[in-house]
Parts: C-alpha cells; structure tokens; sequence
C-alpha cells in the first residue's frame, strides 16, 4: 500500500522539500512555485529550501509616510513667505491638500490684489516631499495681471470730454466703475441760447488694450429752466 504524506508529517520545512516530486503527487506544494510546504519552520538543512534559514539581515523597514498637517504647515509657511515678498498681492487664503503618493503632498492657495490701476490675483501650488515629520516644499506661483482704469484717471479724461462738449466748463459727477476698464458717470451745465437751457449728457470711459483712455458719451439733452 502507498504512503500518503502531507505537511503534519514533517518536522521542518527541509524535510518536506526532500519528498516534493514531479507532479507532487502528495499536495504539498499548494501554490505550485516549487516550495513544499512553506509554513513549517526551516531547520537550516540544505534541502532545496527557499532560504528562509539564510544569514542575510531582514531589509530595512520602509521610511514612515509623509504626514498631512507637516506638509500644511510647511506649505503655508512658502505661501506666506511668496505674500511677504510680493507688494502686488495682499493675505493667502487656503484651497486644500490633496496626498499624490506616500512622501509627496500638494497644496494649493489663493492670493489677490489691487492698484489704482493694476488688479494681481495669484494661485498658489506648493509641492511638498518628505518623510514622516520631515519636509521640504517647493513653490509654483501662476499669476494672471489685468489693468484697472482708476477714477482719477478716467475723472480728468470725461471733464476734458465734458467741457468740449459744453463749450464751457461742465460739472462731472456721479462717477461709478462699471468694471476694471469702464467708468461712467455725467455732466451737467447751463447754457443760453434764445432762452435759458439745462443740458445733461452720459459718459462713459473705457480703458482700451492701448491703454489709452476713450470717453463716449450719449443721451445729450437739453431742457428750458
């Protein structure tokens, strides 16, 4: 009668592996990769083992992943630092962190500000890698400028158009931006003729991509007072 084996039969992994034959016709190599009965312990034989009694140290376990609130702290600190040295932009406002792989983490801030005549808004990545409590970041600023034509500016512009207009000077007021590149407000004046007249007219001041400034005007009307 044939003996049957199986792994509670053997002592080490060694003696197991001496029994492993073509075909294993006695089901103890369960994944089939040529090692029998990989469980039990290895008696340091030199049987056709898979070394597990080998002398080598284990390798050196994995650095600790990069912590999130490190690598916030770290990355607000860059953007704080870009805050301080940029005169355009003015307070940082934070947009989140978002984990790319165990040692890298990206975070993201917002930035703003404005000029009489220049409007800067500023997005923030900063790029952290580190290990554990341990981080370094790197910044990469994206800042997009647009002109703003200031009151100043477009005022001095709708008087000169407003009294060329009136042939006299005119009163300007209610001057109110309508956006970065556009002011309107009105003139007023009085004038007399064959009687006595009140004129109003709408002007409106535009900042071109010339930045020259064009002042249009419409609804010219005049009325007996």
């Amino acid at each position: 009668m044939a003996t049957d084996y199986d792994c509670s039969d053997f002592a080490t992994q060694e003696e197991a592996q001496e029994y492993l034959e073509p075909g294993d016709p006695y089901g103890l190599d369960a994944d089939n990769d040529g090692i029998a009965c990989e469980d039990l312990p290895s008696g340091g034989g030199g049987g056709g083992g898979s070394g597990s009694g080998s002398s080598e140290p284990p390798p050196p376990p994995e650095p600790p992943k990069l912590k999130k609130a490190v690598a916030k702290r770290v990355a607000r600190a860059k953007a704080l630092h870009f805050d301080r040295l940029h005169r355009q932009v003015a307070g940082v406002a934070f947009n989140g962190c978002s984990r790319q792989s165990k040692y890298r983490i990206d975070c993201r801030f917002q930035t703003d500000g404005r000029t009489s005549d220049l409007e800067t808004r500023c997005t923030l990545r900063v790029i952290v890698r580190g290990e554990g409590i341990f981080a370094s970041a790197k910044l990469r600023p994206y800042c997009q400028r647009d002109r703003i034509l200031s009151f100043e500016r477009a005022e001095a512009e709708m008087e000169a158009e407003a009294d060329y207009i009136a042939e006299k000077p005119a009163h300007l007021f209610g001057l109110r931006r309508q956006s970065r590149t556009v002011i309107v407000g009105e003139a007023t004046w009085t004038q007399k003729k064959t009687v006595r007249e009140r004129c109003s007219v709408e002007l409106a001041a535009v900042l071109l991509n010339s930045d020259v400034v064009e002042v249009r005007s419409r609804y010219l009307e005049c009325f007996p007072v």
